[in-house]
């Protein structure tokens, strides 16, 4: 297991290591243009489009993962290893003709109470 003062910042510092990652299609959970270099100079171990395959992998120490920081922060036996590798927004849609409904209007609440709260998203 790396240690919490082990960072990935090149290439070199993946020498020996595997590297799990998603899938092209799934790029974007991995824009950072220092990952990005990074990955196409040592290239990925595994990749799949699974969040739950990543965090299995990485849990059963076959590798360095790209998860995202609100599945990790619950696994005490994972190190962050890195500066983040993607950077997103989140929306929620609703209908306009339904926007104004106070069930519509609690859900949204209660949704966005989770994501802004200390366990969400950011």
């Amino acid at each position: 297991m790396a240690s919490a003062r082990w960072r990935i910042t090149a290439r070199e510092t993946l020498r020996g290591l595997p590297l799990l990652t998603y899938t092209t299609s799934f790029q974007m959970l991995q824009e950072a243009k220092w990952f990005q270099a990074i990955l196409s100079s040592v290239g990925a171990y595994m990749e799949t489009n699974s969040t739950h395959a990543l965090l299995a992998a990485a849990r059963a120490g076959v590798g360095v993962a790209v998860l995202p920081r609100f599945v990790a922060r619950w696994h005490d036996d994972l190190v962050d290893v890195s500066d983040a590798v993607a950077a997103h927004d989140v929306w929620l849609i609703t209908h306009p003709e339904f926007r104004r409904d106070p069930k519509v209007r609690a859900t949204a609440d209660f949704l966005k109470g989770i994501a802004l709260g200390p366990d969400g998203l950011c």
